[in-house]
């Protein structure tokens, strides 16, 4: 027994350190226990809360179908160069709670088949306060505007662009927001109606190089909303070999002595204005 107690005295350090070691591992695994228990309470938390999300959008999607568009723009919009763009749209909210879910409605353009939007000019909340996609170019922004109401009971958007230019051409569009799902418009596709200008990609170059007995074609090309008509001149009207479809005209002639070379005019006219396209041929 002394010798065994002699043995324990004479490592005190070897005991002390088992005793602590095995506290330790026993805090170790309690922390553990807590920690798992803490993680899986917030795991619990977390598929609750994505239960209840899905739950609202079911709901969303089964009752809330009547929350549409019920007034929209024509598909083409047509308008004179320099005059206002207008896009109006009319909206109802199926109940009460898509009202008091409703977000926000925007209108901008580059929209494709599916209604939604590339380039949003305008947001209106459920407080009808109106902003600007700060992206925008000044050309844009200042010509943007918009009116209307946003209420349970009435909602009217009318959407402008001002003194419409040609780059405004393209496709519009208009969506609504409701508890983070959107209810859409087809797209509106506004042309801007302005004189003939050349299309330099599909016309003939300026100089045409050809020789006596070769047939020449010339081709005149335009972009022009409404379609222009042609008419060609050299040394007085020129009515043989012409040949026009919308916002092309070819003249194909065969030279037979140097009277055939020189300048060719090739007029293309709407009832916004006429352009002249001017080539020289030679040798």
């Amino acid at each position: 027994m002394l010798a065994r107690c002699n043995r324990l005295a004479s490592h005190p350090g070897e005991i002390i350190s088992k005793t602590v070691n095995s506290f330790t591992a026993q805090e170790e695994a309690r922390e553990n226990f807590r920690v798992r228990k803490m993680y899986s309470e917030i795991d619990t938390m977390q598929v609750a809360r994505e239960r209840e999300k899905s739950l609202k959008y079911f709901s969303f999607c089964l009752v809330h179908t009547d929350t549409k568009f019920t007034k929209k723009p024509e598909n083409t919009l047509l308008v004179d160069l320099g005059s206002n763009a207008t896009f109006q749209w009319e909206c109802n909210f199926g109940n009460e709670e898509d009202w008091t879910n409703f977000e926000q409605v925007f209108w901008g353009g580059e929209t494709d088949k599916y209604g939604n939007i590339g380039n949003k000019f305008l947001t209106i909340d459920n407080s009808e306060k109106v902003w600007t996609n700060p992206k925008l170019p000044d050309s844009v922004r200042s010509r943007a505007m918009w009116s209307g109401t946003v209420s349970r009971n009435s909602c009217q958007l009318v959407f402008r662009l001002r003194n419409a230019i040609v780059s405004d051409d393209g496709t519009y569009g208009c969506i609504g927001v409701v508890y983070g799902e959107t209810f859409k418009s087809s797209p509106v596709r506004l042309v801007v109606l302005d004189k003939p200008y050349k299309d330099q990609s599909a016309s003939s170059k300026s100089l045409v190089q050809t020789k006596i007995r070769q047939q020449t074609i010339l081709t005149c090309a335009v972009d022009a909303k409404p379609p222009a008509e042609f008419f060609w001149r050299k040394l007085g009207k020129i009515t043989a070999g012409v040949n026009s479809t919308e916002n092309l005209s070819t003249l194909t002639f065969t030279p037979k002595d140097n009277d055939d070379f020189g300048f060719y005019f090739c007029y293309a006219g709407n009832k916004f204005g006429i352009t002249t396209i001017t080539f020289k041929v030679k040798t």
